[in-house]
């Protein structure tokens, strides 16, 4: 893969020695395969490589990617419908609760909607995610929230939300699904995880039976 040089940026980078932000005005930095090679201050000399593709970001601000550290990325698509409503109405219209938010989604519609909430973040300078993935109303739509993870291009950790008192999706059932996708071959940019959201009280109950359980589902 072609080198490339982004040349003449602000760039905000951490510094080791001091441990805080350092901020590098017309800063240029070398990326070889898709890794960060050197970032070069202003002023000292820049060893281009043949054939590289250098990209001019004069004014503009070049930084780490963003973090969001907690979404639901199954419910993109309800991005400012209510955005003024409180916990319970939450539960009861938007939520993986919610027999009317989630009875008309499709596999298709749940893939669709996570992978639009990360494309829109990566093109925002969001790089990495926690998806506290709750799609999990039914075996059909858990593993298209997964692909979409896989096929946004970010990195994520997916943590499938493993719901107890589900009459259509036992909990046993969703352990299943959680062990076939940790079975599955993925890049080193996704992690499996678990989320809490359902299980709060009932793990804090039985802590070692759900712990076994997420780990026969895992290895």
């Amino acid at each position: 893969m072609a080198s490339k040089v982004l040349t003449n940026g602000t760039v905000i980078t951490f510094d080791d020695a001091t441990k805080s932000v350092k901020v590098l005005p017309r800063a240029s930095i070398l990326i070889n395969n898709d890794r960060i090679a050197a970032i070069i201050e202003d002023g000292n000399e820049l060893s281009i490589p043949q054939n590289a593709e250098v990209i001019d970001v004069e004014g503009k601000i070049v930084a780490p990617g963003f973090v969001n550290t907690h979404v639901h990325m199954w419910q993109s698509v309800f991005r400012t419908i209510a955005p003024n409503i409180i916990l319970a109405q939450y539960f009861d219209w938007l939520s993986q609760m919610s027999p009317t938010a989630t009875a008309p989604f499709t596999p298709a519609d749940v893939y669709i909607s996570c992978l639009e909430g990360y494309l829109e973040g990566l093109h925002a300078g969001v790089t990495s995610y926690v998806d506290h993935a709750h799609n999990n109303w039914g075996r059909e739509v858990v593993k298209p929230g997964y692909q979409a993870a896989l096929d946004s291009g970010a990195r994520v950790w997916w943590c499938y939300d493993v719901t107890a008192n589900n009459k259509q999706f036992p909990e046993a059932e969703q352990w299943n699904v959680m062990g076939e996708i940790a079975a599955e071959s993925a890049p080193s940019r996704m992690q499996i995880g678990l989320s809490l959201d359902g299980l709060a009280g009932e793990f804090l109950n039985d802590t070692e039976k759900h712990l076994n359980n997420l780990k026969a589902a895992t290895e």
